[in-house]
């Protein structure tokens, strides 16, 4: 669901009237029921929210086109943060509602996980001391290398027969702070990191290009290392 006070529920319910999404997989809300029963009054159209009581019930449940399923894992007092207010009701909301669904992915319950925008002031004033989404799911999955990357499937305008990807060397930090956490391993690590997955979905020789932090990638040292 993201957070309450932000875009997020309002992201979900536009993904779910898109016919785009309608065509690809079928969409389970996670959050507050009543949060994004607003966000879908605000956004127009008849989608009505169809609360279920665990990620297994959505196999069995009868639902209307005009219906969105939603799992409520969160507290109920988030439905009363008000828009645009960094609270941390909305942070321990985004948190929980991140977590149990990766939690249910991780159980086969569902077979993807999108996140939605969560506030960092807000996660913070909860007690969740992470930079963002990725770092959470590193620790849901159990895994110390991790990095986030940006992916687009094969497609006839970008070209290339598995796609094109972007993964990020650091993460969530200042641009002040890049040129001393951007060493020769962690450099290394992520090229390899990608290399391995990109060989997990498909590509046996992953074609891998690394953007230099200065803009003429140093010249022998007369602009940077």
């Amino acid at each position: 669901m993201g957070d309450v006070a932000g875009v997020g529920p309002e992201t979900i319910i536009r993904a779910a009237l898109s016919h785009k999404t309608e065509q690809t997989c079928r969409i389970l809300a996670v959050g507050n029921p009543q949060v994004l029963q607003r966000a879908g009054d605000l956004v127009g159209g008849s989608l009505t929210i169809h609360e279920i009581a665990h990620p297994s019930d959505l196999k069995t449940a009868t639902l209307a086109s005009s219906e969105l399923p939603c799992w409520n894992p969160c507290d109920p007092d988030v439905a009363d943060v008000p828009p645009g207010r960094v609270d941390p009701r909305s942070g321990r909301a985004a948190y929980t509602a991140l977590v149990e669904a990766t939690r249910a992915a991780l159980n086969g319950q569902v077979d993807a996980v999108t996140t939605a925008p969560l506030n960092k002031a807000a996660l913070h004033l909860a007690g969740h001391h992470y930079p963002g989404h990725t770092e959470i799911l590193a620790q849901e999955c159990g895994v110390d290398e991790f990095a986030m990357m940006l992916y687009l499937p094969p497609d006839p305008t970008i070209g290339g027969e598995y796609g094109f990807g972007v993964a990020h060397a650091t993460l969530h930090t200042s641009l002040r702070s890049v040129p001393e956490l951007l060493t020769t391993t962690r450099v290394r690590e992520t090229i390899e990191l990608v290399d391995r997955f990109m060989k997990r979905i498909g590509c046996p020789t992953p074609r891998i290009g690394v953007c230099a932090l200065n803009p003429h990638a140093g010249e022998e040292g007369l602009f940077g290392d």
